[in-house]
């Protein structure tokens, strides 16, 4: 994988561990990543788990049995969250600014009304109003036309 995907998937699963299915791990570090998920069958859930990580640190928490026999009490990933914060907490990861940008991902402005309308990604001119501009990373070989 390149370092723009790996960067960019940082950044999705941040959000997910923000205001996503991993939200119960917001507030434990600064910058934090998870992705939750459960597994079962058509008669309720047989496993939840929850994977986050800093860039210190990597947690993995399932809840499950080896017989597969329905979970009870857990419908998502909401209590593995929990369990990975309860971690989190007890580790204290110090890197506050996360995974640094790569060159490969450049930063733009875009024309926000165009995007708005056609759904076109179109480079903000000079005299467009700031009102009127979107700031967004893109991979640096990503090519983005002018008006």
């Amino acid at each position: 994988m390149n370092d723009s995907t790996a960067y960019f998937i940082n950044r999705m699963l941040a959000a997910c561990a923000r205001e996503g299915t991993a939200r119960k791990l917001s507030g434990c570090a600064k910058y934090i990543c998870g992705k939750t998920g459960t597994a079962g069958n058509e008669d309720g859930n047989t496993d939840a788990y929850c994977i986050a990580y800093t860039p210190e640190y990597t947690v993995a928490v399932w809840i499950g049995a080896k017989d597969a026999s329905e979970l009870h009490q857990i419908s998502g990933g909401g209590t593995p969250s929990a369990i990975a914060r309860t971690v989190f907490l007890r580790l204290k990861p110090q890197n506050s600014r996360g995974f640094p940008r790569p060159a490969s991902v450049k930063e733009v402005e875009l024309d926000a009304a165009e995007l708005h309308k056609t759904h076109r990604l179109v480079l903000a001119d000079e005299s467009l109003l700031p009102r009127y501009r979107k700031t967004a990373e893109l991979p640096s070989d990503y090519y983005v036309p002018r008006k």
